[in-house]
């Protein structure tokens, strides 16, 4: 049945949607200042992308998504390390 069988599309676009969210986030604040309204939008938006960001991370620190595990570390080093601002050393330990 393919249950265990990775969608690699899925996680390519799980990506890019993390990616554009943070980037609308940015261009937020960027285009419409420091206000209150603006300030909440982009907490919502960054909050959401933080935690897809997280779960991402987490199938990529567990070696799930490609067969060799060089793939998994490169892009699990990419996203904790550059998206969440963390340590994927302390990820693995």
């Amino acid at each position: 049945m393919n249950l265990f069988k990775t969608n690699h599309v899925f996680f390519l676009l799980l990506l890019a949607h993390i990616i554009a969210l943070e980037s609308i986030a940015w261009f937020t604040v960027f285009y419409f200042g420091n206000g209150w309204i603006p300030t909440l939008i982009t907490a919502f938006v960054l909050a959401t992308s933080q935690a897809q960001a997280g779960w991402l991370q987490h199938d990529y620190g567990h070696l799930s998504v490609y067969r060799k595990p060089k793939w998994n570390h490169l892009v699990h080093k990419f996203v904790i390390g550059h998206l969440k601002g963390a340590s994927a050393n302390w990820w693995n330990h």
